[in-house]
């Protein structure tokens, strides 16, 4: 476990042991870092970033990050804590070993019904929110002060191991940075997945592009399928074409497996996104996904019926799925001008109200990717 606090907020992050060892020796545990935010009744639980997690354990154990320690009489350096900004602190981090407390209880909503599983009262909730052991002892504990009043490139330290011993030092004023970013803890530490889109379930895309030489005609992408295989097709006035199923399935992949660079801040209405170019995007996608009540009958069907007939009716299956299925909306706006993280651009996604950052080299390609009829 790893306990970070601020002057505003606690978060905790927990990394449950394995309960049993992996059947082959090439199927290694993954780290599966918990993060939970809030106090008390307000606990919430999210699944935390395993890259970011890591990196913060390295920057408290790592090397090389004391810039000078601090000598002196321990008295001697109690009297400089305050001016050092170290009581009160600015921050701190405490790193813990076997500290999980493992008899976190569900929560008893139904008494009577309860009383009669006797046997089962006291199993650990599977959903429970972790915790650490009363009382549990730090490894190590990281207490973070101000910038040195002579030089501000540096910051004080008080390093608290187990066993109570402390040591005094300066680190440079990045390594602060680092481990209490510019945008907050909870979205520094969050896990950066987005919520997965199956390539195969994605039956429909409205898709417009803008380069620097002009905003290009929107395409109206549609998967149909036909003797139990399934083709890709650009829809408008005239009817439908047969699209190249190569260039269309890597744009679908690009834009169902969307990675986050980096979120940015929670957006709501009064949010200015003319600034992140997301009023007039560098790109458009809206995403039409099947819903499972519909592939249930597209399997149904194809079971139950000879095959000319599913042949026949596969138009309308898909035109089913077109109309209950759920639509993710996509936006790419500008690049960013911050100089730490280009080479990026802003991006939004409907079913998530973070604006988070994509890599420029994921942009470029469902931008400048040319997608034209088949060669037939």
């Amino acid at each position: 476990a790893v306990v970070l606090k601020d002057d505003k907020t606690e978060t905790q992050f927990f990394r449950p042991e394995e309960k049993a060892e992996p059947k082959l020796p090439m199927m290694q545990p993954g780290q599966d870092w918990l993060m939970v935010l809030g106090a008390d009744k307000e606990k919430k639980k999210e699944k935390a970033s395993d890259l970011a997690v890591s990196q913060l354990i390295v920057q408290v154990l790592g090397k090389k990050a004391i810039v000078k320690f601090d000598d002196g009489a321990k008295d001697d350096l109690k009297k400089k804590e305050a001016e050092w900004g170290l009581n009160p602190r600015v921050a701190e981090v405490a790193v813990f070993i076997n500290a999980i407390d493992k008899d976190v209880k569900a929560e008893k909503k139904d008494e009577k019904k309860d009383e009669k599983k006797d046997e089962k009262k006291d199993e650990p909730k599977k959903d429970a929110i972790p915790a650490l052991k009363k009382d549990a002892p730090a490894e190590v504990t990281l207490t973070i002060g101000t910038a040195d009043k002579d030089d501000k490139t540096v910051v004080h330290v008080r390093r608290t191991l187990k066993d109570g011993t402390q040591t005094y030092f300066t680190v440079k004023k990045e390594f602060v940075e680092k481990l209490l970013p510019a945008q907050g803890v909870e979205l520094a530490y969050l896990d950066t997945s987005l919520p997965a889109i199956p390539d195969e379930d994605i039956v429909a895309i409205q898709l417009q592009r803008t380069t620097d030489k002009g905003t290009d005609p929107p395409l109206d992408l549609q998967r149909r399928g036909s003797d139990g295989k399934e083709y890709w097709y650009l829809v408008d006035k005239t009817g439908a074409k047969l699209a190249d199923l190569g260039s269309v399935d890597e744009v679908v992949h690009r834009l169902a497996t969307l990675p986050v660079k980096k979120w940015l801040k929670k957006l709501d209405d009064k949010d200015d996104l003319e600034k992140y170019g997301l009023k007039k995007p560098t790109i458009l996608a809206k995403i039409t996904v099947k819903n499972t009540a519909s592939a249930a009958a597209d399997v149904f069907g194809r079971l139950a019926l000879p095959q000319s007939l599913v042949t026949a009716a596969v138009g309308m299956l898909w035109q089913r799925e077109l109309d209950p299925g759920k639509i993710v909306t996509i936006e790419i706006g500008g690049p960013t001008e911050n100089e730490k993280d280009k080479p990026a651009y802003y991006a939004r996604r409907s079913d998530s109200k973070l604006l988070f950052l994509v890599p420029s080299d994921h942009v470029k390609f469902i931008r400048d990717k040319e997608i034209g009829r088949a060669h037939v």
